[in-house]
């Protein structure tokens, strides 16, 4: 996005992850009620109110190795009295999990029953080097105007979503659903820009608060001045991305970074903020760790010092009730050592990084030439806090890690024929990945 202010670019990001997570992610048969939310308060109009959602349908199809999107029951060229242009198309075929599923911007209308989208903007896997729709029909749609959403009046500290994390008796037999508010915040000088996160590893929302929440963890996204404090409004550009299946959320913000003069920063941002939140595999009994959830956040970060959160910046609520930072242990690429990394620098899990190094001996020790395979390894977090000692509490589902020496954005695996993708971030960490192609990488700023 472009010339948003800070207070811009914090609204814009939260109806964007409303649509995400409540429709691409958790959409169900309903085309006004999103799914995988217990409560949502914003201000009036911000979920589907005349002026923020254009329209909607269940009658939705796409050819496969096109970019355009059909309804034949909605006039495109008549259901707005502007341009449809730079508004935005939300899909989901309930139950389906597609990776087209997905947020795309609104490029143009061809006629009646047909509109162009920019497949880059939603992401999905890739016919030859370009993202492209799959076939599919009946598909749920919605067509919102995201902008309109942040021009709404009403807009106050405190708004919040409840996000339930359903997938989670699925990954741990006989586990509740977690719930995380997510909760939309000003600063001290008054700038909108602050996430706060709440979690709820029991999921006990009651309409207006948890039993086991957490204290609220505040990270500022927007609203950066060159210091990396808050408080300026100037503008410019930033990118969004959004990685989510009903058992976790990735979710960043990006910017181009401070000027070299100091005088302004794209959207009030140096570099990037964003939190991961998952349900891990439990390594111990169901009796012993019944509701595991993971997480970890950042702000004003480069994707080195993004990675540098996964190696070190992982939180869990421990045995005695209390939020505790875990360390991450991953399989040694030689040998039988696990190594942890307790440094908590840019390089990360120590030994990994260190056979990535050109002038070590062992550089690229991690490559399968002749296979033309990397081998990558789960990350388990490990708790050593004297009476909360967890030699291997749970194992990361959604995030793997390998040596630094692959550049940022290669892509490992094929989607269509393994589920398991991935792309790498930064100094070998690897998240989640369709296989789409993005014309600047998963992040798209930074250094």
């Amino acid at each position: 996005m472009t010339n948003l202010s800070p207070n811009k670019a914090s609204r814009f990001l939260d109806k964007t992850l409303y649509e995400f997570w409540g429709f691409c992610v958790n959409g169900g048969t309903s085309l006004t009620v999103p799914g995988g939310m217990a409560a949502v308060s914003y201000p009036v109009g911000f979920q589907s109110g005349s002026t923020v959602l254009l329209a909607a349908g269940n009658d939705g199809a796409t050819s496969f190795g096109f970019d355009v999107f059909e309804s034949a029951s909605t006039n495109f060229s008549k259901i707005f009295s502007g341009s449809l242009i730079g508004k935005y198309l939300v899909t989901w075929v309930p139950g389906d999990n597609s990776t087209d599923d997905s947020v795309y911007y609104i490029k143009s209308v061809e006629d009646a029953t047909h509109i162009r989208v920019d497949m880059h903007s939603g992401g999905t896997r890739r016919l030859g080097n370009h993202p492209w729709f799959w076939d599919r029909q009946g598909i749920s749609f919605r067509i919102v105007d995201i902008m309109q959403a942040t021009n709404l009046t009403g807009w106050q500290d405190g708004h919040y979503m409840v996000l339930n994390f359903v997938g989670a008796p699925t990954v741990n037999h006989g586990q509740t659903v977690p719930q995380v508010k997510y909760a939309h915040h000003t600063g001290s000088n008054a700038s909108e820009g602050v996430v706060g996160l709440t979690f709820s590893p029991a999921g006990t929302w009651n309409g207006a608060t948890f039993s086991d929440g957490t204290p609220e963890n505040l990270t500022r996204w927007f609203g950066f001045t060159a210091d990396g404090s808050g408080g300026n409004t100037y503008r410019g550009q930033s990118t969004y991305t959004f990685i989510g299946g009903n058992d976790f959320l990735i979710a960043e913000a990006r910017a181009l970074g401070p000027p070299e003069d100091g005088l302004g920063v794209q959207a009030g941002m140096s570099f990037g903020s964003g939190f991961h939140i998952e349900i891990p595999q439990r390594l111990y009994s169901e009796e012993a760790d019944l509701n595991p959830l993971a997480w970890t956040t950042w702000f004003n970060a480069t994707p080195s010092q993004v990675a540098a959160t996964y190696y070190n910046g992982f939180q869990m609520v421990g045995l005695d009730s209390n939020v505790h930072n875990w360390t991450l242990l991953v399989r040694s690429p030689h040998g039988t050592q696990v190594r942890p990394d307790y440094t908590g620098n840019a390089y990360g899990t120590g030994q990994w990084q260190q056979f990535g190094v050109p002038a070590f001996r062992f550089a690229f020790t991690s490559f399968d030439s002749d296979g033309d395979q990397y081998i990558t390894s789960d990350g388990m977090l490990s708790l050593s806090t004297p009476g909360q000692f967890s030699l291997a509490r749970a194992r990361l589902r959604h995030a793997r890690f390998t040596t630094n020496d692959l550049q940022r954005g290669a892509r490992i695996g094929d989607p269509i024929l393994d589920p398991n993708a991935w792309v790498h971030i930064s100094n070998g960490v690897l998240w989640p990945w369709d296989n789409s192609i993005m014309p600047e990488g998963p992040m798209r700023f930074g250094v």
